[in-house]
């Protein structure tokens, strides 16, 4: 499948979920980081990721891992806005081997 050029550079984390008793124990810093190299190694130049409007605290968390609001959208059928789009930017990108 050929991704349009707005989609070849970055790369999508999705469907997050981990249980509370693992909360704050930086689980979730080692899985960015993990995600981080291998987005590199890609040649991506940035991690992004959607979370649900509501779930401050998850927003406040990825903040303090880099990320940064970059949109807020809504699902179908709502009429105001149902998640933000958040994006950490990766420096040193390494060029594709692809």
């Amino acid at each position: 499948m050929k991704w349009p050029a707005l989609y070849r550079m970055r790369s999508i984390l999705a469907k997050w979920r981990w249980d509370a008793i693992l909360r704050g124990q930086g689980v979730g810093r080692l899985l960015v980081a993990a995600c981080a190299k291998i987005a590199r190694e890609m040649g991506h130049d940035r991690l992004e990721l959607q979370v649900r409007i509501e779930l401050v605290e998850n927003q406040r968390a990825f903040a303090k891992m880099g990320f940064v609001k970059v949109s807020e959208n809504c699902h179908p059928g709502y009429g105001c806005g149902t998640e933000i789009t958040m994006q950490k930017i990766l420096s040193a990108v390494k060029p594709s081997k692809l």
